[in-house]
């Protein structure tokens, strides 16, 4: 869904889109597109789009998001493909964990030296390696080829010796999940108190362009200067907020915005696969009289989108 823009400027920079050397204002999704968001405006000039973009990238590492979608998994098999590709993974087997990453759909091992000196390698790669270390040392092609043979055909999770000094253990990967080492989006200091750090500007950088798609040109006021300069320095503390995150009662294949009733002062809710929940207090901003409060659900599955008033 693209909702019209009817400014000419940046919700950003506040520069007229059609007086700068990029041209027209260009299409922003509100919610990334690395994680299915499919809202969209143009009101966003090309460099203020690249800026708010390399935020959204680290969206989908937050440990909260990796684990949603895993959960999803069946029913959003694309999306979760699209967003485990290249991310690191940990498998689990007898011997212990590995990392790795998805690769085309793909599970694969990262090669890597342990302290004993042995390696751990891709089975496919692991062949190649051993070819290579066997000629290495000297040995004929009659003897190379035979303990490639025994490499082949060795069972799992026993140890083998395919030639003099080369022992191998094929592992069975009996479980493969997310590394959760990246930092999340929240962090809960001492007292209770929460703030968004990271990729968690992109959680800010939501909520300021669905309030600007209620605004239209009223974005543009000072007020708004703190959030605006937050943005630009990717710097969350530069404004006046209060954010609570929880999670919803079980993971779903939906996300939703909605700028909540009840409160006399703006609260947007974020809400990302059902689950994930971000409500971002401004306790400095109280809307006037005819403020009209909307809310937006898109389906993942189906495509379905409802913007309505809430």
């Amino acid at each position: 869904m693209e909702v019209d823009w009817p400014d000419g400027r940046c919700v950003l920079c506040c520069r007229e889109g059609r007086s700068t050397e990029t041209g027209s204002l260009t299409e922003e999704h509100l919610i990334p597109e690395s994680i299915g968001g499919v809202l969209t405006s143009h009101f966003l000039c090309k460099p203020c789009n690249s800026t708010l973009g390399q935020y959204e990238a680290d969206l989908k590492k937050d440990p909260a998001v990796r684990l949603v979608i895993g959960n999803l998994k069946s029913q959003l098999p694309q999306l979760f493909h699209s967003i485990s590709q290249g991310q690191e993974f940990v498998a689990q087997s007898e011997r212990g964990p590995a990392k790795g990453t998805y690769k085309q759909g793909r599970f694969k091992v990262s090669g890597s030296k342990q302290a004993d000196g042995s390696l751990i390698l891709q089975t496919e790669e692991a062949h190649m390696a051993l070819e290579k270390m066997l000629q290495r040392e000297g040995l004929c092609s009659s003897q190379v080829r035979e303990a490639l043979r025994g490499f082949d055909e060795a069972p799992e999770d026993t140890r083998a010796t395919v030639a003099p000094g080369f022992d191998i253990v094929k592992w069975t990967v009996t479980g493969v999940d997310p590394a959760l080492d990246a930092r999340r989006l929240v962090v809960r200091f001492d007292g209770g108190e929460e703030r968004l750090q990271g990729a968690g500007i992109a959680v800010l950088k939501i909520v300021y362009e669905y309030l600007a798609l209620h605004l239209g040109a009223a974005i543009f006021g000072h007020v708004f200067s703190p959030i605006r300069e937050a943005l630009a320095r990717n710097d969350p503390s530069l404004c006046p907020y209060r954010v609570q995150w929880k999670r919803g009662p079980k993971p779903a294949p939906f996300h939703g915005l909605v700028i909540e009733k009840r409160p006399p002062y703006l609260v947007i809710q974020v809400r990302l696969f059902g689950e994930l929940i971000y409500r971002v207090h401004f306790p400095h901003l109280i809307p006037g009289g005819g403020f009209t409060r909307c809310k937006y659900t898109h389906d993942l599955t189906s495509g379905e989108e409802i913007f309505e008033e809430a």
